[in-house]
């Protein structure tokens, strides 16, 4: 809890307010609640963490100057609109865009070897889900070859 001393005017309002019988705001016995804030006519206690206000004077209650306020309108519209332009953008980025590519490094795959024989489907080979594996062979332990493209 943080007094601004130039608006504070020493009423003891707060302190009055109070219901855990504190001597002045923001002592040890002070648990934050925020009733103090509220019953401050000066608009002169915050509830801070370092220079972020958690907690404040309501807006308009002589609480601050009107360029102030005016600044955390300004400040919130450009939050705001930040914001929605980041969520547009990841919502156009998976939709459209991010399709848009794996769909054309999905045509410029070609089917070669043994996996062009084998296939019987038009699917393209990569890695994304749906699409063929690529071709794929070895031996086992047995000695037994092995084709990936024999086990669908």
């Amino acid at each position: 809890m943080k007094v601004n001393p130039d608006r504070c005017n020493g009423c003891g309002q707060c302190v009055r307010k109070c219901q855990m019988d504190v001597r002045h705001v923001g002592d040890r016995e002070c648990i934050s609640c925020g009733k103090c804030i509220d019953a401050c006519a000066q608009g002169a206690i915050a509830l801070k963490c370092g220079k972020i206000t958690l907690m404040g004077p309501e807006i308009g209650k002589n609480a601050d100057p009107k360029p102030v306020i005016e600044k955390r309108k300004r400040n919130g519209r450009i939050a705001w609109g930040v914001l929605l332009a980041i969520l547009l953008f990841a919502l156009a980025w998976f939709n459209l865009i991010q399709p848009a590519i794996n769909k054309a490094k999905g045509a410029g795959a070609a089917v070669t070897g043994t996996q062009a024989e084998n296939s019987d489907t038009d699917l393209v080979i990569g890695t994304d889900i749906g699409w063929l594996a690529p071709y794929f062979a070895t031996d086992l332990i047995s000695g037994d070859p092995f084709q990936l493209s024999k086990h669908r």
